[in-house]
């Protein structure tokens, strides 16, 4: 996929492992079936390079909810890798935030340590509140606090 722009002499820069981690991130973000088929087309001899290891990484992450850990790789991420883990980003914060207010359920969490699970940064309060609310999730922005027993009510609730 996106290592054949690399391999038509398209003349851009970057190493083949790159190209191919790059093919991983986008086939993750379209699909189960195209994910199989990038990852079998890998070859072995490149599995341990740093951008392929990422790669696979984020994708294990992605698959299996741990958004902790995507959010870490996601500060990691070299070149423009990023860039295609943005795809891959909403899965990723619905996954992370439902579990949040299942492991939490029924105390209160701090909106801005929710924020630094998810991913969002100091300077992204305006999209955060405005997924918190897209998302039902229950919000006193006094105590900067979120309700996680009245975000499940509301979530449930489909407000």
């Amino acid at each position: 996929m996106v290592l054949s722009c690399w391999i038509v002499g398209l003349q851009v820069h970057g190493s083949v492992a790159e190209f191919y981690a790059y093919g991983v991130l986008q086939a993750a973000a379209l699909g189960t079936a195209l994910l199989s088929q990038e990852t079998m087309q890998l070859p072995r001899n490149r599995l341990d390079e740093p951008a392929l290891v990422h790669a696979l990484s984020v994708v294990s992450a992605a698959r299996t909810g741990q958004y902790c850990k995507f959010m870490s790789l996601y500060g990691s991420a070299p070149r423009m890798a990023a860039y295609l883990m943005d795809q891959l980003l909403p899965q990723v914060r619905a996954s992370g935030l439902a579990t949040m207010l299942s492991a939490y359920y029924p105390t209160r969490l701090p909106v801005d340590w929710v924020m630094l699970q998810l991913g969002f940064g100091e300077d992204q309060q305006d999209e955060a509140a405005n997924y918190f609310a897209a998302c039902g999730v229950v919000v006193d922005w006094t105590s900067r606090e979120i309700d996680t027993k009245a975000s499940r009510a509301a979530r449930a609730a489909g407000l």
